[in-house]
């Protein structure tokens, strides 16, 4: 195979109204996509499974950090945020001990929001070692893991509707019973908490180490000793509803 493309970092990009996947990024090792927002996508007729952004085809470490999706109204079959995912031949995977290599090693995916995706929010596919710190799902269906390397993944502190299929044993302080009454305003995308939200996710948490998922959606630093559930911690003063937040 030709060479991968490693260490690619996006940043601040807006994409919408495409009749496809959003981001797809195959091979590389440790890129990062981060502050994106994907909206509107897939094909308007409906048909196969588009993706809003995943990383696949034998890359390893990425991170997938602060992002929005949302799938509006489009028809057809869409998920969030994946790694793995769309089937990348054995032939074009690399070989590590002699076995192919998963779709992706070693990713990490936090603080994202996913909303309006008519079919996972997340989904782990033929991919190992893979951890979801802080996500949210609103209006979606659930987490999925159709096939991955055990254990694996593992899922901390995540807001995420419906259930979560096997997922690793270590997984904890996910709610899947997610409530209008603790966000601002979602059907706008304003997931700030409300005083109920307050007193349902702030310190809820289970801790993480500061290195795994050091601060909120808004770069915020978070306090490993009063973990939150979810991308935004409690003292934030504008919406999450997507701008360009660029310095």
């Amino acid at each position: 195979r030709d060479a991968a493309v490693d260490d690619l970092v996006f940043e601040h990009c807006e994409m919408f109204d495409i009749a496809n996947t959003g981001f797809d990024l195959v091979c590389g090792d440790r890129c990062v996509l981060r502050n994106n927002y994907v909206h509107d996508y897939g094909k308007s007729g409906g048909g196969s499974t588009h993706y809003a952004m995943f990383m696949k085809g034998g890359g390893k470490n990425g991170i997938f950090e602060g992002n929005i999706v949302d799938g509006g109204k489009r028809p057809g079959t869409l998920v969030g945020i994946s790694f793995g995912g769309g089937l990348t031949g054995a032939q074009w995977l690399p070989l590590v001990d002699g076995k192919v290599a998963p779709e992706h090693d070693g990713g990490i995916a936090r603080n994202n929001i996913v909303m309006n995706v008519s079919d996972d929010a997340c989904y782990n596919n033929n991919s190992s070692n893979c951890k979801w710190y802080n996500n949210l799902s609103w209006n979606c269906q659930t987490f999925r893991r159709p096939k991955s390397y055990p254990p694996d993944p593992v899922l901390v502190n995540n807001l995420i509707q419906g259930k979560l299929r096997d997922i690793a044993p270590e997984s904890k302080g996910n709610i899947t019973e997610v409530k209008k009454e603790w966000f601002v305003n979602p059907d706008d995308g304003d997931f700030r908490l409300t005083e109920a939200g307050k007193a349902a996710l702030v310190g809820k948490g289970a801790p993480v180490p500061a290195e795994d998922n050091p601060t909120d959606f808004f770069g915020t630093k978070r306090d490993p000793n009063n973990a939150v559930v979810g991308p935004v911690l409690p003292d934030a003063k504008v919406s999450t509803k997507w701008v360009d937040r660029r310095m």
